[in-house]
């Protein structure tokens, strides 16, 4: 790999000093995890209709996510997101991660067949959780004290 760095980048052979400098290049704070789920997403478009999508993750960290999708919002714009992470205890429910956020990075896509392009983008998110009343079911009602 390092034989495609060009020799004006001045970067040392020295495995260690490569490590050292590729690490300190990072700018992501937060650890990235592989997450391959269904996500919708929707923003609001300059004239202020509500635009919407769906994709699938590539990977999610505390702070953010890498969609993949054929539609993306544009660089900047706020979103709002709402992942479907598959359960592993059993149940046919998915777990739904809510978060808001904008989109800082925009990935164009290459070709997967013809006529077909899928891209992605970047979103610095805010995850949230909704308040639950504990049950699975979701047509009970919350009783107030």
């Amino acid at each position: 790999m390092l034989s495609s760095v060009p020799p004006s980048c001045n970067i040392s052979r020295n495995n260690d000093e490569v490590y050292f400098f590729m690490t300190h290049l990072e700018k992501r704070h937060t650890r990235r995890y592989k997450l391959a789920d269904p996500v919708d997403y929707w923003w609001l478009d300059p004239s202020g209709s509500v635009q919407a999508s769906h994709g699938m993750t590539l990977d999610i960290s505390s702070s953010g996510v890498m969609v993949i999708a054929r539609k993306c919002p544009p660089k900047g714009v706020r979103i709002q997101t709402t992942i479907h992470v598959a359960r592993h205890d059993g149940s046919d429910r998915p777990l739904e991660l809510h978060g808001e956020g904008i989109v800082v990075r925009i990935e164009p896509g290459k070709a997967t067949q013809p006529g077909q392009r899928s891209s992605g983008f970047a979103a610095l998110v805010h995850f949230y959780s909704e308040l639950s009343n504990g049950s699975d079911d979701p047509d009970q009602e919350i009783s107030e004290p």
